[in-house]
């Protein structure tokens, strides 16, 4: 792995490989696991023992995103990146997109680098076996990483700080966020509470990247809203889904075994799509 552009998370410091870790000037060391990634998320910036997706929910994505149920969303993300060089992927979960795009985008010997930050050490354990140049666990509202080193970032499905990608970001930077539109997964709820089951809430478009003071950090130059369907079969691609949702710990278990009792159903995927460009 890459790890030319990660920054110490508690001095800022560079990092110079030392063995099976990284070592920064002032002494910080972090090992880099068998797998490839390094934690860079120290104790002390931790809310809970364990920060993130957790190991059911992680294996769940891996599993259904290997099906192919988004590849028309990594492709229009991709589509948006054409040209980048340095990719963040900043909430990389299980790198599924970041080396989606890196493939879609390899041309010849040329291929983006791509680095995939998340704060759930189950999650870069499988991002750094994905395909990414580099995965570590880290903060998105903290990012181990150097300043105005991409030139491009995507999130997906995941939060973000403003402040951080703009440091982390060059000038003329593209940034790309999906965020659930209003009919995502919709049968799926339906199957679970109920014909009358309620849309997303509408304003996950076109958020403002606006710093921690509120002042506009990216120019918001393109959005749309990607639509397409997808038929799950049998019980165990309807409970990867499931899985990867915070509807496995929402819903009794009534609900969860009709949804698991079907032998199929098709699914609505609806997201919104924002572009943005750093001035």
């Amino acid at each position: 792995m890459d790890y030319s552009k990660l920054s110490c998370p508690i001095c800022q410091g560079e990092f110079t490989k030392d063995g099976n870790a990284l070592r920064c000037c002032n002494g910080h060391c972090f090992d880099i696991a068998s797998e490839g990634y390094v934690n860079l998320l120290p104790a002390n910036f931790k809310k809970t023992q364990l920060p993130g997706d957790n190991k059911v929910m992680v294996n769940a994505r891996r599993d259904f995103l290997g099906k192919g149920f988004f590849a028309p969303l990594a492709l229009s993300v991709a589509q948006r990146l054409m040209g980048a060089s340095a990719i963040l992927d900043a909430g990389c979960g299980t790198g599924w997109y970041g080396s989606q795009i890196k493939s879609i985008l390899s041309n010849g010997n040329t291929s983006p680098y791509v680095c995939g930050i998340d704060i759930s050490k189950f999650a870069v354990r499988l991002a750094a076996k994905s395909g990414v140049d580099c995965a570590a666990v880290g903060s998105v509202f903290n990012l181990p990483l150097k300043d105005c080193c991409f030139d491009a970032a995507l999130t997906v499905f995941a939060p973000l700080c403003a402040d951080e990608l703009f440091r982390v970001c060059k000038k003329g930077a593209t940034v790309v966020t999906v965020n659930p539109a209003e009919r995502h997964l919709i049968e799926l709820k339906q199957a679970m509470y109920g014909i009358a089951t309620y849309e997303n809430p509408p304003e996950n478009a076109q958020k403002p990247l606006v710093s921690s003071n509120g002042d506009v950090l990216f120019e918001h130059t393109h959005s749309e809203r990607l639509t397409f369907s997808g038929r799950l079969e049998g019980a165990s691609e309807l409970s990867a889904l499931l899985s990867m949702t915070p509807y496995l710990y929402k819903t009794g278990e009534e609900q969860k075994s009709h949804l698991l009792s079907l032998n199929e159903l098709s699914c609505t995927f609806d997201f919104y799509i924002d572009v943005y460009k750093k001035a």
